[in-house]
């Protein structure tokens, strides 16, 4: 017979973070005197919290992300802004090697966001960050629903909610086009004798026509 014992669960434990000065989720925590989240805009900040992180066999941090302030109070961030909540916000890629260069388990989700950012400069960011942290990241895909945050790059309003989510069904087919299918495995020799580094019969020139993107 069989087993009868229930399958073994893991629990995964994350922290939630945000690259700003000042707390993401408590408004008025940095008035207390021992709160550091005030020096957020320290690296020293970051490298501590990842050590602390892999000392308590936490999996993972995870950074929320936003491209603007909120204007939802009186129409203006004013509020905000005084609470020191979720402004002067950095951007949590850089921070990432920094963090994995002081931990060896420990891994990294960021939002970024397939609105806005480039479909191939985000595809390259996010290999160059798997290769330095060596598999230690991953992409929480978010589509951006902040007038805010589209103003602040360049847009009138945000793209409605139907159209922003079908335009990220073909921003990940390009991405996936990007880390698939334009790289063979064995495209990297390093071949001395031949002097050849990378096979160029190996490596495909991607081109996406879409309804959205071109790539």
């Amino acid at each position: 017979m069989g087993s009868t014992q229930p399958p073994t669960k893991r629990i995964v434990l994350n922290f939630f973070e945000y690259a700003c000065t000042g707390s993401h989720m408590s408004p008025g925590q940095w008035r207390d005197p021992t709160d550091k989240s005030h020096t957020k805009d320290r690296l020293e900040y970051w490298t501590n919290l990842a050590k602390l992180a892999e000392r308590g066999k936490i999996s993972y941090i995870f950074f929320a992300d936003s491209y603007g302030g909120q204007e939802v109070f009186a129409g203006n961030s004013d509020a905000q802004l005084k609470a020191g909540n979720q402004t002067a916000s950095m951007d949590p890629m850089v921070l990432i090697p920094a963090m994995a260069a002081v931990t060896k388990t420990l891994g990294f989700g960021v939002s970024a966001s397939t609105s806005y950012l480039n479909p191939y400069m985000l595809a390259r960011t996010f290999s160059s960050l798997d290769h330095l942290t060596e598999g230690r990241v991953a992409w929480n895909i978010v589509t951006s629903w902040a007038k805010s945050a589209a103003q602040s790059l360049g847009f009138d309003d945000v793209i409605p909610h139907d159209e922003r989510y079908a335009m990220a069904d073909e921003y990940m087919d390009l991405c996936y086009k990007f880390w698939e299918s334009s790289w063979a495995e064995d495209a990297v020799v390093w071949d001395r004798e031949k002097r050849v580094a990378f096979d160029p019969e190996k490596v495909k020139y991607l081109e996406h026509k879409g309804m959205f993107l071109d790539g």
